[in-house]
């Protein structure tokens, strides 16, 4: 929380700083997939590359005979944004819709760049009904309780559907939206 905080207010070299505590300090027998998905996410934001991240979540996969596939998800996650940074529309919606489609763990809410990659891709339609529904998402798909951490990201996914609205003219709608988040 606290390197999404820094984030936030652009203090990336602190953002970075608190991402290699969490790493570095993460109990035995413990993953650091958190950390190392919101450092590939700074970094994918960015346009640098993301396969440090990568590789070293695929050091944390479960058996493949394990239906939780958090980690995989993950990867599938940054490097669909690390494409749609780089302007691979298509490369992107594969990724993305890999890391929606997949079951485990989310460390944010996946569907909100997958959304952004179908408007990108004039998909449009889809891109709204998509981000209306991350909008609205609340429950962890492994435990059905409420995520609290994902707030943030809903409260994202309304100025991504605002925009995506402004872009088709339906600005009455954007503000709707804009103000019932503010």
């Amino acid at each position: 929380m606290l390197a999404q905080a820094e984030a936030d207010r652009g203090n990336r070299e602190k953002a970075f700083e608190h991402l290699e505590n969490g790493v570095r300090d993460t109990p035995q027998g413990g993953v650091p997939t958190r950390f190392l998905h919101l450092r590939g996410v700074l970094k994918a934001n960015a346009g640098e590359p993301v396969d440090a991240e990568t590789t070293e979540l695929a050091q944390y996969r479960l058996p493949d005979d394990n239906p939780d596939r958090t980690e995989d998800k993950a990867i599938a996650h940054l490097n669909g944004l690390y494409a749609l940074k780089q302007g691979n529309v298509k490369n992107a919606i594969t990724e993305l819709r890999n890391a929606v489609d997949q079951y485990g763990y989310e460390y944010g809410v996946y569907s909100i760049d997958l959304a952004r990659a179908l408007f990108a891709n004039g998909k449009r339609n889809d891109a709204v009904a998509m981000i209306e529904k991350a909008r609205s998402s609340n429950e962890s798909l492994l435990s059905g309780e409420v995520r609290l951490d994902l707030l943030w990201h809903r409260h994202r996914a309304g100025h991504v559907q605002a925009e995506f609205l402004e872009s088709m003219g339906r600005d009455r709608q954007a503000k709707e939206i804009l103000d019932s988040i503010h």
